[in-house]
């Protein structure tokens, strides 16, 4: 995704330009990683009553991947294997069916868990926040 911003401001001295830039470049860069969208290109440009950045960003924000951990395995299923009410009820708080949740080992044994997958939200919407 191209990006353009342009600030006009008072005459400012040249010193002040140089630090103005960087500090646009800076704080842009930050919160673009805080928000886990990568930068190909930023370029920071500036007169005296002018500062601007020029950028090539990620069109949206990476997916995120997260595991959510349930019940212990021995208490997520009957003697008879079918799933017990932790389990049921887990899943509907995850909003889920019980068949998606899936056995996960971790350093405490087995438990009843599932992988989510967060979809990244567009640049465009992240800036729209980002810059006011």
């Amino acid at each position: 995704m191209e990006f353009l911003l342009e600030v006009n401001t008072e005459e400012m001295p040249p010193s002040h330009v140089k630090a103005g830039l960087e500090q646009l470049e800076e704080k842009i860069k930050g919160e673009l990683s805080a928000q886990d969208i990568d930068i190909a290109k930023i370029e920071t440009f500036g007169t005296c009553r002018r500062l601007v950045v020029v950028g090539d960003f990620a069109s949206a924000q990476k997916d995120k991947e997260e595991q959510v951990i349930g019940p212990p395995k021995a208490v997520a299923y009957e003697k008879d294997g079918a799933p017990s009410a932790a389990a049921k009820g887990f899943a509907k708080s995850q909003s889920v069916k019980v068949e998606e949740l899936e056995v996960i080992k971790t350093e405490k044994g087995k438990y009843l868990g599932l992988k989510k997958i967060e979809k990244g939200r567009p640049t465009r919407d992240v800036l729209s926040e980002i810059l006011p």
